[in-house]
């Protein structure tokens, strides 16, 4: 790895984290000058950061005025959940065929953590144990590049993430969906794990859609 190539890491990581956690806001602009500075680098393996965020649909380049973090519209999540469920699904299905007792054991530690969690109402914890289980039905499936597929969808709609699963209900719901993914799963069904898979992305699809026409967008100015 040549220093240009790590510079370029570094900027990428810098700008991903305050998006995702919502330091830079939707509809904010950024300059490669202002990063290159607070980094102490150039200003081109910024722009080539830049580049990448915007191919991954979380910045926006606009002449003469910057590159602005990207604003959600309910199109976009649509697109993301239309993907999600497509992709997810049939790695909930290709994870029912692997006969490896101990995942099969790992996934059901997991779920009795996200039940623990959740009844302590510990979001972070939940969020957590979450994406472990997630990464593990890729492992299970042996699919890599899905999985990186949808971690970039995700990122894509994680500023939103944690506001949804606060919400009244939610985490409840969302574990008891999970333990639905895990027992197909467990069982072998594949089309039962898919169809789990499905109905709990669309229930998250159709909560956050409400949620953000009825309660964010009317009073978000700059878009979400």
């Amino acid at each position: 790895m040549n220093i240009d190539d790590s510079h370029q890491q570094r900027a990428y990581g810098y700008i991903l984290n305050k998006i995702l956690l919502m330091e830079y806001r939707p509809g904010e602009y950024i300059t490669d000058s202002n990063i290159s500075c607070k980094l102490g680098i150039s200003r081109t393996p910024v722009r080539e950061a830049f580049q990448l965020l915007e191919n991954e649909g979380l910045l926006q380049s606009e002449p003469r005025r910057g590159w602005r973090i990207y604003s959600l519209t309910i199109k976009d999540i649509e697109d993301i959940f239309d993907l999600k469920c497509e992709i997810e699904g049939f790695m909930a299905s290709k994870a029912a065929l692997d006969q490896d007792g101990e995942h099969r054991q790992a996934l059901l530690n997991l779920i009795d953590q996200m039940r623990t969690a959740s009844a302590n109402n510990d979001i972070e914890t939940w969020m957590k144990i979450d994406s472990a289980l997630h990464h593990l039905f890729y492992v299970m499936a042996r699919n890599d590049r899905a999985e990186r597929i949808i971690k970039n969808l995700n990122n894509q709609w994680h500023r939103l993430r944690k506001g949804y699963i606060n919400m009244q209900g939610s985490l409840e719901n969302a574990t008891r969906e999970h333990e639905n993914i895990v027992f197909a799963v467990i069982n072998g069904d594949s089309d039962s794990a898919d169809k789990a898979m499905h109905a709990h992305l669309n229930s998250v699809r159709n909560g956050l859609v409400k949620v953000l026409v009825t309660m964010i967008l009317p009073y978000a100015r700059n878009g979400l």
